[in-house]
Formats: C-alpha cells, structure tokens, sequence
C-alpha cells in the first residue's frame, strides 16, 4: 500500500501546477471509460532508457465507479478518486481529474485534487500528470504569466503555479500541454 500510494503521490507533487483544492470539472461533461470495476496493473517506463517499459507491474488498482466517477482501491482500500471527461474526441484524448482521499474514506478539506491527460490504447490506459513545462512554446509564456508561476530550484519541485480556479482553466492549460506519457495502467 505504501508504494502504491507514493507511485500517486509522485504523480501529485509533479503536477505542482495542474492543480486544485476543489474538484473542478462539472458533472455533465464526466465520461465513464470503464464499465464497472475494472482491475488495471501499473506499469512505469523504464528509469535507464527512456524508450522502454518495465517489464514488472508496480501495482494492481481497482477502479470502481461510484456515483459521478470512480473510486480507486488498492488491496481493498480506497486511496483515492478519478474522473474523466473528454479532452480532445479527435485524438481520443481524457482530461482525468485524480483526488486523494483521506484515512476516513472521505475527500479531506486539505485534499489536492490533480489534472492530467489519459490515452486509451487498446488493454492500455497511458497517462501524464504535466506541469507548466509541458505546454507548448507558443503558448507558454503567456500562460505562465497568467497562472503566476515560478520556477522552484529544489530536485524533482517543478515549477509551481497558483491554483486552477475553474474547469475552462483546466481545459486552457492540459489543450496546450504535450503530455510525455511515463506510465500506463494495463487494463484486465
């Protein structure tokens, strides 16, 4: 349990500023990729060559869904919540909205909610948490300004923004990001 929850919060802290205190995408644009509980094993590129996978899973999830999105289990407790809503149809592309729920089951008032993009492929659900970073260079100067960003000096800190106050902010900054995809989650 203990690796699985550090593997999301990895995930988390490298989103510094793709993130929220309040979930912000609205009810009726969530998308439900995934019909009832799915079982999915995660998978990490490789840390020596970048254009390999490893070959051992980390981790098995349990997505379940409940109520306007899903619940996410790892040996049978909940650790934390998913939703998904469509990004860009076009290139098959998911906005995923990923929360950490607290020790109670419940979503904390101190809850961090992140925002990444997903690409299913085939049994493969592939993901990226980008940062500031990963916008593309036309757009990212002005979106650094608007969002207040700062560049933090501290190993593996990234940059850090403000907070994102609403869903069409979300969309502006994941639309202009060029997602590098560093894991996937096979689906079974």
């Amino acid at each position: 349990m203990k690796r699985c929850f550090a593997l999301f919060t990895v995930c988390l802290l490298l989103a510094g500023c793709l993130g929220s205190s309040a979930p912000l995408v609205p009810e009726k644009d969530l998308v439900f990729p995934f019909r009832g509980s799915t079982q999915m094993l995660l998978f990490q590129q490789d840390s020596r060559d970048p254009t390999r996978w490893e070959t051992d899973s980390s981790a098995l999830y349990t997505l379940k869904r409940s109520e306007r999105k899903y619940a996410v289990f790892s040996a049978d407790q909940q650790f934390a919540e998913v939703a998904f809503a469509d990004l860009n149809a076009e290139k098959e592309l998911l906005l995923v909205q990923l929360g950490i729920i607290g020790k109670d089951g419940e979503t904390s008032r101190e809850a961090r909610y992140s925002y990444g993009i997903a690409r299913r492929v085939d049994d493969k659900l592939l993901f990226a948490f980008p940062s500031m970073k990963d916008v593309s260079d036309a757009l990212h100067e002005r979106l650094w300004v608007k969002y207040a960003c700062t560049r933090e000096t501290a190993p593996l800190s990234g940059d850090r923004c403000r907070d994102l106050r609403s869903y069409t902010e979300v969309r502006e900054v994941l639309t202009a990001a060029e997602p590098g995809y560093k894991a996937y989650l096979l689906i079974r």
